[in-house]
């Protein structure tokens, strides 16, 4: 899977407003941990996502105080 479905897959995960496990995203992306946390810093520092780490689900989750500010560029998701 390349980086731009990994993105869209991540975006589409996060999009429900739930936590998603680390162990989800490794399976479903069939990546090394080092590259998940390079893609979700990839959506978080340079497309603006309040993406944040929840220690509780050990996983990751969208602020629910600051709503993403869009899709990421050049990703488009249906839900």
């Amino acid at each position: 899977m390349g980086q731009f479905d990994r993105l869209t897959t991540i975006q589409r995960l996060l999009s429900t407003g739930r936590s998603v496990s680390r162990q989800r995203l490794l399976r479903d992306l069939e990546v090394s941990l080092a590259t998940l946390k390079r893609d979700i810093a990839k959506i978080r520092d340079q497309h603006g996502w309040p993406i944040e780490w929840h220690a509780e689900s050990d996983g990751w989750r969208l602020d629910p105080k600051a709503p993403p500010n869009g899709p990421v560029p050049g990703l488009c998701v249906t839900l």
